[in-house]
């Protein structure tokens, strides 16, 4: 039975066959799909030339001029210096100051990972994700620190943790942001800015 099964599945392979093609074969010429105006598929032959005399669909239009393009490297103004009497951080998990100062003990020690565990979330899955997601579509970072609060931090419904006190606030560096590839947790252009 399972010879008679075997040399089945072997013969319907024979015949199908694979045209002689290796799927899995790297050095095989790969090309996408022939396309006609309105995104429909053209008919094509074998060299993948369109069928029917029609010429080839003409690329697509170049991205619009008011977007800098990957080759063209315009990084966004610097944001102001901070005033002598400021400090810039970078944002990390603990920002609120809830939970600090318990100390290490059975009760202490899970009470302050309860407060930092929502601060870790916000800012290194929520925001690290917004931004890379913002920077496939838009294919750069926000620009300004506005663009960042109303498209990342607002659109995203993400809500940033209250900082320590009212003279701190958070602060968006897009020229640190453009020198990244992708969002850095280590160094991200999210700051926190408070006084001396």
């Amino acid at each position: 039975m399972k010879a008679h099964l075997t040399a089945l599945v072997l013969a319907t392979i024979v015949i199908g066959g694979c045209g002689g093609e290796d799927p899995f074969d790297p050095d095989r010429p790969r090309r996408g799909p022939a396309t006609q105006a309105g995104g429909q598929l053209a008919p094509v032959d074998e060299q993948g030339r369109p069928l029917g005399g029609q010429p080839a669909p003409p690329p697509p239009p170049p991205p619009p001029s008011g977007e800098p393009s990957q080759t063209g490297s315009k990084l966004p103004p610097p944001p102001p210096p901070p005033p002598p009497d400021v400090v810039r951080e970078g944002v990390q998990p603990g920002v609120s100051g809830k939970g600090e100062g318990l100390g290490p003990g059975l009760i202490s020690t899970p009470i302050s990972v309860y407060f930092r565990v929502p601060e870790r979330l916000v800012f290194n899955v929520q925001i690290p994700q917004a931004m890379n997601l913002y920077k496939a579509e838009h294919e750069r970072f926000p620009k300004t620190h506005e663009e960042f609060m109303q498209k990342i931090i607002a659109d995203n419904g993400i809500a940033l943790p209250e900082l320590r006190s009212p003279e701190e606030r958070y602060v968006y560096d897009p020229q640190k942001a453009a020198r990244q590839s992708q969002y850095d947790t280590d160094d991200p252009p999210l700051l926190i800015e408070r006084p001396r």
